[in-house]
Formats: structure tokens, sequence, C-alpha cells
């Protein structure tokens, strides 16, 4: 298994470098702007770092997001200096072949992995605030303690890192930091499902539009039932490509 600490290393070889300009105008913008598009051929022919990316995606993104704050440090960067619980997406696209799939496709081994879909928009919600990094006091120290929300339902610490109690936390609404975000539907003959947008994503499309998404399936679990809905995350969206990547 590839560790976290090689794929931090893969991040900042095989994309940050070559693309130091790129990382410098993100950061001139931060917390402005938050999205660098990564090129899916900037992971050359490494399969320590492809397949991971493919297969693992939440904890290769991560160690992405780690690279990048490491590399704005390597760069000497004064300002848009990027904390680990800072939102930055690493808009990944152009996903090989061998993960493009029809919406009517995707089933349980999709699930939290990379996959590539189109789709016309179906459906377009209003955009509204969604919490990225949520506020929480500790009821035995009155330590704030904050906690990065990476999907739709509220995490909540495990414990106080100032007095090491597992709870309770009170959650502190004007502590939050909160990113824009959006809900859409696409189709295409056989089914619809629901997306999830953020940040620069937020009313880049509408109904009738066919799009392209690089995207995580998600299972969204309601209430005390044991069925889920089927949900996509966006990690890139763009208007539909006639010329998909060949397979590595």
């Amino acid at each position: 298994m590839v560790s976290d600490r090689e794929l931090v290393d893969k991040w900042r070889t095989h994309v940050f470098r070559p693309a130091a300009d790129e990382v410098r105008a993100l950061l001139e913008r931060f917390p402005d702007r938050r999205s660098l598009t990564v090129p899916f051929d900037r992971c050359g022919t490494d399969y320590r770092f492809s397949a991971p990316l493919l297969e693992q995606p939440d904890r290769t993104l991560e160690a992405g997001r780690a690279a990048l704050g490491e590399f704005a440090e390597e760069l000497g960067a004064r300002e848009g200096r990027i904390h680990p619980d800072d939102r930055v997406y690493l808009r990944v696209t152009g996903a090989p072949t061998s993960v493009r799939h029809s919406l009517s496709d995707l089933g349980t081994e999709h699930l939290n992995r990379l996959v590539t879909v189109e789709g016309t928009v179906a459906d377009v919600d209003a955009p509204g605030p969604r919490v990225a990094v949520a506020g929480f006091r500790c009821d035995h120290c009155e330590e704030l303690v904050s906690v990065r929300q990476p999907g739709r339902f509220l995490r909540r610490p495990g414990r106080c890192r100032h007095c090491n109690a597992n709870g309770p936390f009170t959650l502190e609404p004007d502590r939050a930091t909160c990113v824009d975000a959006q809900t859409i539907a696409i189709s295409d003959d056989d089914r619809t499902l629901a997306v999830e947008l953020e940040h620069d994503l937020v009313d880049a499309f509408s109904i009738g539009e066919e799009i392209e998404l690089v995207a995580i399936p998600r299972a969204r679990l309601d209430g005390e039932t044991t069925t889920g809905t089927l949900e996509l995350e966006a990690v890139s969206a763009d208007p539909e490509n006639e010329n998909p990547v060949p397979a590595p």
C-alpha cells in the first residue's frame, strides 16, 4: 500500500512543481480562489500515484491538499497560506476511459471511487452556504475545537485537543467557515442522479446543458433506514468532452 507520505511527495513532484506558476496564481488569490485544475495525465505512468487517485480519491486528494500546503511553504508564499483545515479543491480532469460509466451502471462497487459520467442537467437548486469547517465548544474546558466537514453530514469532534475530554460539545454556528454550494440533477436515458457542487462550480450550469463530470459516488443515508440514495460529489465538471482520454 502506498503511504500517505509517498502520496504527498508524488503530488509535489508530478503536479505542483511542474505547475508552480499556477500554484502561485492560486495562492495570490486565496481564499477567494480555492480551486486548481489537475489534468489526470500529470500522474504520468506512475501506477503508485494514478491507482490510489482512482481507487481511493478521498485519501489521495487529502494528500494533495497537504502537499499543496507544503509546496506553498516551499515557494515562500507570504500571502494565501493554506491551513490543513482550509477547503481547497483539486479539480482532477481527463480521467481515463477505464473509469467512464453511464449513470445507470453506477452501483455500490463504485462508491467512494473516482468515476467519469456524462449527462444532461435536469434540475438546478438555488445556491446556498455549506459548512466547510465547523466550530464546537468543549463543555468541559470551553476550548474551541474546529472540525473540517468534507461531506454533507455534520462531523463532531471525537475528543477535545485541549483537555482530552470526549464530549459533550456545543456547536458554535458563528464560528463556522462556509463555502457556496449547490445541488443539481443530471440525467441520461435511464437514470437521474443528484450532483453536489461547491465553490467555482456553483451556478456554472443550466438546465438542458450537457456536461461531463469527474466525480465520487456517495451513499446518502437519511434517518434510521439502512437504504441509501446514490448521489455524486463533483470533483470537476465541464461541458461535455467529445474526446475522452484513453486508458493508461
